[in-house]
């Protein structure tokens, strides 16, 4: 049974068959390879290396700290150790090192040292690993169900709302709908009429600031699209602000940007929008006096 797998790099081939004969004799498949270069098309075309014992100075090519670089970088499961007969070398101290001259005996040794502490950071990295997908699967689960409690409270507050809204003498809120999606525009204003909410239209954002010039009452909440042609959302709003300080602006986009106020990512689902209507109409002084 092999005791591992050990790639074994030098310039010198008869340092590379006394390690092989070595190693060989502890059970130690050895490959060998005379530089970098043919260390890394090795390492490329076999299943797995446990191992990579490089010389730190090499005769061409990449030199052994390279060498290394390179296999931690591509093979992490790998693991390294450097030999030099040059003690002067400035190496990182993170790699095992071997100094020249040593004996079979400390060769097998410290590569038997290597390999275990390769596989006992093999086994921290997996059980650490483990303990973050299950803190992942955790953080899911309880993300989830946070979520889902609170779309289940805002239902709820949007069910009392309409509620309301049905009630003698209620006031109506004022919705102005912009959106150039005739489709998504016909869908939204017909779902908030439904529920008793009196809705403006228009097809874009020209349009919508021209209904609100004209419209005499307040003007609740300014449902918009950000992108439209001509007057987009954010000029609409900007616009109306300065003339309807108190009307709330509720943005729908299908672009992950940063809004100047509460925004809904389309494709949205309605009793998404009603929650948002809903939520800034329960800050709106006037409003919040007869309806909650």
């Amino acid at each position: 049974m092999s005791a591992g797998t050990i790639l074994v790099v030098d310039h010198h081939l008869e340092v590379l068959s006394i390690l092989r004969a070595a190693l060989t004799r502890y059970s130690y498949d050895v490959l060998t390879a005379g530089g970098g270069e043919e260390a890394l098309d090795i390492l490329a075309s076999q299943a797995h290396v446990d191992l990579v014992v490089s010389e730190v100075l090499m005769r061409s090519g990449m030199s052994g700290p390279a060498l290394v670089d390179k296999v931690r970088e591509s093979y992490p499961a790998t693991a390294v150790m450097l030999m030099t007969g040059f003690t002067d070398q400035q190496l990182d101290s993170s790699v095992p090192f071997l100094e020249k001259p040593f004996t079979a005996a400390t060769l097998v040794g410290r590569v038997r040292q290597a390999l275990v502490e390769s596989r006992q950071a093999a086994e921290a990295l997996q059980a650490t690993c483990e303990t973050n997908r299950a803190l992942n699967r955790e953080l899911k689960s309880v993300t989830s169900a946070v979520r889902q409690t609170i779309r289940q409270s805002r239902q709820k507050r949007s069910e009392r709302f309409c509620r309301r809204l049905r009630e003698p003498h209620a006031e109506i809120p004022i919705v102005l709908v912009a959106e150039d999606d005739a489709a998504l525009r016909y869908s939204v204003c017909h779902f908030l009429s439904l529920l008793g909410f009196t809705v403006l239209e228009a097809s874009d954002g020209q349009e919508a600031l021209k209904s609100a010039r004209e419209y005499r009452r307040r003007i609740d909440v300014l449902v918009t699209a950000v992108r439209m042609p001509g007057l987009n959302g954010l000029e609409l709003a900007n616009a109306l602000a300065a003339e309807r300080p108190r009307t709330r602006i509720i943005f729908t986009t299908a672009d992950d940007v940063d809004l100047p106020a509460e925004a809904l990512r389309k494709p949205f689902e309605l009793d998404d929008l009603l929650a948002a209507i809903v939520g800034t109409l329960s800050n709106h002084d006037s409003l919040s006096t007869s309806l909650w």
